[in-house]
């Protein structure tokens, strides 16, 4: 059985979808992808998403939407069909294989297919179905009535809207066509069922029919019901429009169909008066003819031109005969300023094709070599011919007046071609980017043969002077007194047995040699190592150290080196008087040694300020840290290190935590397990430095990463701030908590600000809710105790005069007059309902990290931009906030409980779900789009106008 496909014509609102309706129960498929009903349409609109959208991406190459009205004498769809085929013809006969695919008679309707018939026409003849035309006929005033209700066109616009589209479906077919009038299909059903079964070949008894089955077409869902009389009162009997509704409308009341003959006349009755009609007068009447002119080598000249009219709307073909060869040829194709599109030109000789190019003309714009702007008269394009004899030359070309519709679609192909070359350019750079990874990749893989052999040479250098030294300590120990004879005879011994050393000592030595070369290896190492050996020396007993550990003997190295880099940790005792393991033991902080760590004598009490997150910890932190503020703080005896970031997370987290690997601040520093261990060094010697030269009773450490630390981290913690002083420390826990609802929303901006969507931070959030409190606090409750732990309202902390950080400052001491002079700041600022949804999108268009590296185009300096820009305060839908709270109930109850801090009642106000952008709003990100990179100029002028429907921002 042969494929073959119903199309439904007609203008929207005219009872397409009816028709449709009816055509999809006498058999026809309409596919699988259907567009839902709605308020206007509750039965549905039978038309398939991928189609409609593949029409408007026509459209939109044109320059048009379906609202639009152009020359229905020009028809652009026609002229522009070989660019359009080139760029979509394939996808539309992808989507209509698909159909077929699942049956042998397949619907196809969409409105806009009036306008893009030509299109649509060449995907059928590729296809070779056979094709049924039926259009959808309805009072002009009732359409524009119901286009009126639903999109707010206004009623004289939506009658002429309907005359264009019912004039370009009649005017592009030569074809059979059966018109089915709306209110025909409502009060005659069954009988104009038959006529649609019986023009598209159904085989669906519908005088068998039900009545039940007949209730689809419901009469109550017509809204506007006007007869002719009323359009001939508002319009005219003789308007045009009038006179072809009623034509259409005696056609549809006939038993039969139209053939495509009957169809074409009707169109030519009807085509110049509707264009006229519709506003177009005299701009059709670009020239329908072209001049050519032949250069043999004395010019252009009127004797030697030819003039030739188009055969059909854009074929032309000239037969010459001329004798001798032929330098150029000129093609003139009007008289006067337009728009030409050369779809093919081909130059012959006897059958035989001719190599030609273009050398010039007098268009101000060319694109691809087919596409050519003349804003003058006599417009002109010559092709070189290299001196070669003409019979025959053939041109498919367009020609169209200079108005604003050209200039569109001249943009719109300049804009494809700069995509194009945006793309190839983008390509290039990813290619660049492999290239040099792959560089730098194999410079470092020579770099590390390179270091290598210089180590080879150092050790061996290094093995010469070693067993120099240790011939002359073997002298020297021959010289000693009698009580070290003994010893002189093992050392004596220890080198005979060097060569049959056992493979576990060696490997240990080995160890033991790479740690102290990777350490040394470092500059700023190596002079932490000599100052180290400096103030060990007068303390180490060379012999002492080397006849207590015997595998040292095997290796030529610094002994004092060994135990100031490796020895000390290792539990090695550098004379008889130091044990060092005991050392070890009553010193939990195994990062330093205890021989070089001086403690603190003045510090008699820590607090530790654990957060929570989003409870004005940055404020706190900043202020504190300030030079001037930490001075005067130090001054009234309390202390607050500035050897370490101001926020103490970092340090605190990376020394305690049992997978610093896994901190998401050593993973965006990019540092390996090694330099983390390297870096915790540094933390700890210069956080004692600093405490050892500074006098204070309080110690204040402020990070809410400690709050993540696990019990056992925690109990390190404790131990290693009990190690920092000589005296017995009281220590106390500050917590500040929120509520729920709050810090979701804080905690929300903070992460979008990050570079994370939306989706992603409330996916993080709603983990983050579960032991919110609880799980964190408990812990200290644990370790520390309930009376060493307070824990605070952080709404109530502000109406403190001074705001968090004064009331922080308060539970210190600090008040009155000191308070007053200290400089408090504030950070994170929130963001706007507008800037938090722009920034979100942002982040979902232009991602912080790709493949796991950051994002070149996410350059934080441009998002920095756009915090703010003003709106309503950033808020989140009334069903977020009672999840939250429903998600945070039992830690709400657990506050309550524990600490006396009442979170169960909270006012949860309405947000819009429609965000609407502000004048102001608009402004500050234009404001914000001139300081920003290219790529993000772009995106942020797409956020506009999804976010401001009807109106078109500016970049």
């Amino acid at each position: 059985m042969k494929k073959k496909i119903v199309v439904v014509l007609g203008m929207h609102r005219s009872g397409t979808s009816a028709l449709a309706n009816s055509l999809v129960r006498l058999g026809a498929y309409p596919g699988g992808n259907l567009m839902p009903g709605d308020s206007a349409n509750p039965r549905g609109y039978w038309e398939d998403l991928n189609l409609v959208a593949l029409n408007e991406t026509i459209l939109k190459r044109l320059n048009q939407r379906w609202q639009s009205i152009d020359n229905p004498l020009l028809n652009r769809c026609e002229h522009f069909l070989p660019l359009l085929e080139e760029e979509f013809l394939a996808r539309a006969i992808q989507l209509l294989n698909e159909h077929l695919q699942a049956a042998d008679t397949v619907l196809i309707k969409d409105p806009r297919i009036c306008v893009l018939l030509p299109f649509w026409k060449l995907a059928f003849e590729r296809l070779g179905v056979e094709v049924k035309y039926v259009l959808a006929l309805r009072n002009p005033l009732n359409s524009a009535q119901s286009l009126l209700k639903r999109d707010l066109i206004e009623l004289e616009h939506g009658v002429k809207l309907w005359a264009y589209y019912t004039l370009m479906a009649i005017a592009q077919l030569n074809a059979p066509l059966l018109i089915s009038s709306y209110d025909s299909l409502l009060g005659h059903t069954t009988e104009e069922l038959h006529r649609l079964a019986l023009f598209v070949g159904s085989n669906a008894s519908v005088s068998e029919w039900n009545p039940d089955e007949l209730t689809y077409l419901d009469a109550t869902l017509r809204h506007h019901h006007q007869d002719g009389q009323r359009l001939e009162g508002l319009l005219g009997k003789e308007h045009i429009v009038v006179r072809m509704y009623q034509t259409l409308l005696d056609a549809a009341n006939t038993d039969t169909w139209m053939p495509g003959d009957e169809v074409r006349k009707l169109s030519l009755r009807f085509a110049r008066p509707l264009a006229y009609d519709l506003g177009y007068r005299g701009s059709e009447n670009a020239e329908n003819y072209a001049q050519v002119f032949i250069d043999t080598g004395e010019g252009f000249s009127e004797r030697q031109s030819q003039r030739s009219n188009f055969q059909g709307r854009y074929r032309l073909e000239i037969s010459l005969v001329k004798q001798g060869p032929v330098d150029h040829f000129r093609l003139d194709p009007g008289l006067s300023c337009c728009l030409a599109i050369v779809h093919q030109a081909e130059f012959e000789h006897e059958g035989s094709p001719l190599p030609n190019e273009i050398i010039g003309g007098n268009y101000q714009v060319r694109l691809a070599d087919r596409v050519f702007l003349f804003e003058n008269d006599d417009p002109q394009i010559v092709y070189r011919l290299n001196g070669q004899p003409i019979s025959r030359a053939v041109f498919q070309i367009s020609v169209f007046p200079l108005d604003e519709f050209a200039h569109s679609l001249l943009n719109s192909l300049k804009m494809k071609q700069i995509e194009e070359l945006n793309n190839a350019l983008s390509g290039l750079g990813r290619e660049n980017v492999e290239l040099k990874e792959r560089i730098r990749l194999h410079e470092a893989t020579i770099e590390e043969w390179r270091l290598a052999s210089e180590e080879k040479q150092l050790a061996l250098e290094e093995n010469r002077l070693a067993l120099e030294k240790w011939q002359r300590l073997a002298w020297e120990n021959k010289q000693l007194a009698e009580e070290q004879k003994l010893e002189t005879e093992t050392f004596t011994k220890a080198l005979d047995e060097r060569k049959t050393t056992h493979a576990g000592a060696k490997q240990a030595l080995s160890r033991s040699f790479r740690r102290i070369a990777r350490i040394v290896g470092h500059p700023r190492r190596s002079w932490r190592i000599a100052s180290d050996k400096r103030r060990l020396k007068p303390i180490f007993d060379e012999y002492y150290y080397l006849y207590h550990n015997k595998e040292l003997r095997r290796g030529p190295f610094d002994l004092l080196e060994h135990f100031t880099v490796a020895g000390w940790k290792e539990g090695r005792s550098p004379n008889p008087r130091i044990h060092m393991e005991s050392l070890l033991r009553d010193n939990p902080n195994h990062l330093l040694n205890p021989l070089l760590t001086a403690k603190n004598k003045t510090i008699k009490e820590v607090i530790f300020h654990v957060g929570l997150h989003k409870t004005g910890t940055s404020s706190i932190q900043e202020s504190l840290y300030l030079e001037k503020n930490n001075q005067l703080l130090e001054s009234k005896g309390i202390l607050y290190p500035r050897s370490i970031a101001a926020n103490h997370s970092v340090t605190f987290y990376s020394l305690f935590s049992e997978y610093p690997e896994r901190y998401h601040m050593n993973i965006k520093r990019g540092l390996s397990e090694a330099e983390i261990g390297s870096a915790n060094r540094e933390y700890v010697r210069d956080l004692l430095d600093e405490l050892r030269k500074r006098k204070g009773d309080k110690l204040v450490i402020s990070g809410e990463d400690i709050s993540k630390l696990s019990t056992n981290g925690l109990i390190k913690l404790r131990e290693f701030i009990h190690s920092v002083s000589s005296r017995k420390l009281n220590i106390r826990v500050v917590v500040y908590v929120r509520h729920p609802v709050k810090w979701a929303i804080s905690a929300y901006q903070e992460r979008i600000k990050n570079g994370e969507t939306g989706k992603t931070a409330w996916g993080v959030i709603d983990k983050e809710l579960n032991g919110l409190f609880q799980k964190r606090i408990q812990k200290f409750v644990d370790v520390f105790g309930p009376e060493c732990t307070s824990v605070y309202s952080f709404e109530q902390a502000l109406d403190h005069p001074q705001g968090i950080v004064g009331h922080f400052l308060s539970n210190l001491g600090i008040k009155g007059d000191t308070l007053e002079r200290l400089r408090l700041i504030r950070s994170n600022e929130s963001l706007s309902l507008i800037a938090a949804d722009l920034i979100s999108y942002l982040n979902d268009q232009v991602p912080l990290t790709v493949d796991g590296r950051l994002n070149p185009e996410h350059r934080e300096q441009d998002f920095e931009l756009l915090h703010k820009v003003r709106g309503p305060a950033f808020d989140v839908p009334t069903e977020y906030k009672e999840r939250i709270c429903a998600q945070a109930s039992c830690d709400i109850r657990w506050l309550s409980e524990r600490f006396a801090i009442n979170y169960s009642k909270m006012e949860i106000s309405s947000l819009p779900r429609v965000i609407v952008l502000s004048d102001e709003a608009v402004e500050d990100i234009r404001a914000a789009s001139s300081n920003v990179s290219e790529p993000l100029k772009s995106i942020l002028v797409e956020y506009v106008n999804q976010r401001l429907p009807g109106a078109r921002a500016h970049s």
